[in-house]
């Protein structure tokens, strides 16, 4: 490397700081003056005992000291310019750089410490790389959430075979090297597997072969293991010889007693409380979980320690979904919840990883057609549904190909119904369907939003209209629909859209679930009924939101009404398809009684 100058032009680069874009100065050289100027700014920051990071509870940020800062934008340029660099030797120092530039922030931010604990690995070998584009967003919530000290409660819901284990793993061994004096607990469905994931696995990465963990924290020394406990104590004090009373880590099966044992001050970590979907199904075994883990686990942390709960959902009953909707209701402010489906709101893969690790659309595609609902939404798109009392299966329903449909011999006319919203969590749902002479009522598009106000939706409620051609359609009139009613029908007159657009209220002596149960058979397709409706083949809708959303939705609508449907079931979808039935349509309802096309002239009577 060519000579430079750095006292020279030192009192410029404390001026431009980060900034750089405001100096002539080639980006290579920039960049190796910035990262001396970040190293004695940290030194400077230590004697000072500046904190490095801090979480801003009013922004809800992080916010770094200025040699992490400096850090930062080291690591934003530096790998486009070794990319750019022709001489061998400026390519060396910078890659040096770099490796000292990760190595800092990798003390200080868990998104640079997955990737500095792998220099010298492959990419393809690599566990971040491969993953980057869907864990890195992931572990900047972890940093932020390691720097809270509200008690917050993090939970991480993925498909099984996702990486969450391992990055939470990695989570963990960052948490140990960057305070060892406090104690943490990792837990698991049993002991055989805390052994061998958790205790085993923080060892091999404290103990890395490429040595990046002990550059990353060097003062890092390990003072007492068991194996038989599961325990490991490590200190930053050299002249530590005895291990703490409370050992730094203490990893334990969910299926062993925790009675006793060490306390978790700093973390503490719930992975797969459940072992697979059979279990999860037995209610009673899920609230002895349930009041294991609330009774006994959960009262290992002291002071300010925080608890996350990583898995994949299994039932609406298991450990980690009631978390998740205690929280959810008691407390919203201290839960960090991430989720993160199969799918994604364009029915394509969230996990399209590099080298081989990729988990496909098609993948995902084919569970969905071999797997119930049920499991299918908990396992692969993590959303807890009871699975009794589940009324709609796709599997059932007859379909046709959307993006091929031409309107053909028998089509009748077009129509639909709304259901309309008034703010809060409500959805306003219209499915608009062709009518044939066979009964078949094909669903060719559903505007299905929530949270919007009807200055938003009414415009958009009359393209739908217009775009469709519907001959007829009916609002339901309650609060304040026949009113919503009313505006279209003077909004199509504008246009000259011939529509017949009427309101009828709902009954108040039935419910929605009620309305919903009455025309199941229409909806479903099913028995001897004198319309049914038809939905698209999903690959023909791929990223159409609003049409995929409300199928979803109905088909995780619940009949049950049982206690452990704890959260406010969503049932726009379904109820405005009855309405269709219903106000559309002229359906009366089965109402429980068996339904005959046999006259009552030809059985004699």
């Amino acid at each position: 490397m060519e000579s430079i100058d750095y006292e020279k032009i030192e009192a410029e680069i404390r001026k431009i700081r980060y900034n750089l874009d405001a100096t002539e100065m080639e980006l290579g050289k920039r960049l190796l003056v910035l990262n001396v100027l970040r190293y004695d700014l940290s030194l400077i920051e230590d004697r000072g005992k500046v904190d490095k990071v801090k979480y801003n509870y009013f922004t809800k940020k992080l916010e770094y000291s200025e040699s992490v800062e400096i850090g930062i934008v080291i690591s934003l340029k530096i790998n486009e310019v070794i990319r750019e660099e022709d001489k061998l030797s400026r390519q060396q120092e910078l890659y040096k750089c770099m490796q000292e530039t990760y190595y800092y922030l990798a003390r200080y931010l868990f998104e640079y410490y997955l990737p500095a604990m792998e220099f010298g690995i492959p990419p393809e070998k690599q566990f971040i790389a491969p993953r980057t584009m869907v864990l890195s967003g992931i572990a900047k919530e972890m940093s932020k959430f390691y720097y809270r000290t509200d008690r917050p409660i993090m939970t991480l819901s993925m498909p099984q075979g996702t990486g969450k284990t391992e990055i939470s793993k990695r989570f963990m061994s960052w948490a140990i090297g960057k305070d060892p004096d406090k104690p943490n607990m990792m837990i698991s469905y049993s002991a055989s597997i805390a052994k061998d994931k958790f205790y085993n696995g923080i060892d091999a990465l404290v103990n890395d072969d490429m040595g990046n963990y002990k550059k990353i924290f060097p003062k890092l020394r390990e003072i007492y293991r068991s194996a038989e406990t599961m325990s490991l104590d490590y200190t930053n004090d050299e002249n530590r010889k005895r291990p703490h009373s409370e050992y730094t880590l203490y990893c334990v099966g969910f299926d062993g007693s925790i009675t006793g044992r060490t306390r978790a001050h700093n973390i503490l970590y719930a992975d797969d409380l459940i072992k697979d979907i059979e279990e999860a199904s037995n209610k009673d075994l899920m609230d002895k979980k349930w009041i294991e883990f609330t009774g006994t686990t959960r009262k290992r942390m002291q002071g300010n320690c925080k608890m996350l709960v990583v898995g994949t959902i299994f039932s609406i009953n298991d450990p980690l979904s009631r978390i998740i909707a205690y929280y959810e209701e008691h407390e919203p402010e201290r839960l960090i919840r991430i989720r993160l489906p199969g799918l994604n709101e364009n029915d394509e893969s969230n996990f399209n990883y590099k080298y081989g690790f990729a988990i496909t659309t098609k993948m995902f595609h084919e569970d969905r057609d071999l797997m119930d609902p049920v499991s299918f939404s908990c396992l692969i798109q993590q959303e807890p549904i009871e699975r009794e009392g589940i009324l709609f299966f796709e599997k059932d329903f007859k379909k046709f190909d959307l993006p091929t449909y031409e309107r053909d011999q028998g089509y009748v006319r077009t129509i639909a119904s709304c259901d309309v919203a008034w703010g809060g969590d409500d959805w306003l749902s219209m499915p608009i369907v062709d009518e044939y002479e066979n009964g078949d009522c094909k669903l060719i598009d559903w505007y299905f939003v929530n949270k919007a106000d009807k200055s938003v939706t009414k415009p958009e409620v009359v393209k739908y209209l217009m775009r469709y051609n519907v001959s007829r359609i009916c609002f339901e009139a309650n609060n304040g629909g026949d009113e919503y009613a009313d505006d279209i029908k003077k909004e199509l007159k504008k246009e000259g859209i011939e529509c017949y657009v009427e309101s009828k209220k709902a009954p108040t002596t039935k419910s929605k679930t009620d309305r919903i149960l009455n025309h199941q058979a229409e909806i479903r397709g099913s028995g001897a009924v004198k319309y049914r409706l038809v939905i698209p083949i999903r690959d023909g809708i791929k990223g159409r939101k609003m049409i995929n959303d409300a199928l979803n939705q109905v088909f995780k609508f619940n009949q049950s009404t049982a206690k452990n449907v704890r959260k406010k079931q969503h049932d726009d979808a379904p109820d405005s398809l009855a309405s269709l039935f219903a106000n559309v349509l002229g359906i009366n309802g089965h109402y429980g009684k068996a339904i005959s096309n046999v006259s009552r002239e030809f059985l004699g009577i």
